[in-house]
């Protein structure tokens, strides 16, 4: 899934779980900072395992929560259930193979990739090499976003009463 597709099923989720929209959201893109690597040669390998894993997802909303100040039980949870919605998703919506199907939910521990399900009807076996043609080939993966990324914009379009507030305030209040 795409930034924008892991950005709007957390802000789903902020909305139905009344929590932290900015925890949810941080926890649900984190997972994808091993992008960074991108230009060097391993990413393939690397990708969906350094940072897509439950331990990293665990030390992202420990390390929110302790600078989070005030509703720490609340901000951990928030990053938690975004992080753990990227791990799921990206383990169902695979199109790259180069380092197994799925995400490494275990590493270190366990380093196999694991996915009970890949609803990716299509896999592009070039990997992230050449970014246009790995984007042309799974592009049908990504109508399956396009529902997250409507409702979530239309709901950032018709705010709540509470919109005068800060984002976070507002979820935080209910």
């Amino acid at each position: 899934m795409t930034p924008i597709g892991h950005a709007g099923v957390s802000f789903l989720a902020a909305r139905g779980l009344r929590l932290s929209l900015p925890a949810l959201v941080i926890g649900g893109l984190a997972p994808d900072v091993d992008f960074v690597l991108l230009p060097f040669a391993g990413f393939n390998t690397w990708h969906r395992v350094l940072t897509h894993n439950i331990f990293f997802v665990l030390v992202l909303a420990a390390a929110l929560a302790l600078f989070s100040g005030k509703n720490r039980g609340r901000y951990f949870a928030a990053a938690l259930i975004g992080g753990g919605l990227h791990l799921m998703i990206d383990s169902m919506l695979d199109t790259n193979p180069s380092n197994g199907i799925g995400v490494a939910f275990l590493w270190p521990l366990f380093p196999a990739p694991m996915s009970l399900v890949n609803i990716a009807w299509r896999a592009c076996p070039i990997g992230w090499s050449d970014i246009r043609q790995f984007v042309s080939c799974s592009w049908p993966v990504m109508l399956v976003e396009l529902p997250f990324w409507l409702i979530a914009a239309a709901l950032l379009l018709r705010r709540a009463p509470c919109s005068e507030s800060p984002v976070d305030q507002c979820a935080d209040s209910h």
